[in-house]
């Protein structure tokens, strides 16, 4: 029950390196040095990195009621279900 939510998880993750990669390429044939496009590139992920849910205590998420009331969406991510 928790595999489509997990692969959808796993290709965002594909899409999103991948597409970030072509930025980072688009911009080293752009840039006239290496140092140029070490900046740039920290300058676009730098940022991102706030907006990852990685500062964030896990307590704060509200717990929404599962589809199937025996399992939880806790249960299922920890694999116990």
């Amino acid at each position: 029950m928790c595999v489509p939510g997990v692969f959808a998880g796993i290709v965002l993750a594909v899409i999103t390196g991948w597409s970030i990669a072509w930025i980072f390429l688009w911009i080293g044939t752009k840039a006239r040095s290496a140092g140029a496009v070490q900046g740039m590139s920290m300058m676009i992920m730098f940022p991102l990195a706030f907006l990852s849910n990685a500062f964030v205590p896990s307590t704060a998420f509200r717990m929404a009621p599962s589809r199937d009331a025996g399992q939880s969406r806790l249960a299922c991510r920890l694999g116990v279900a």
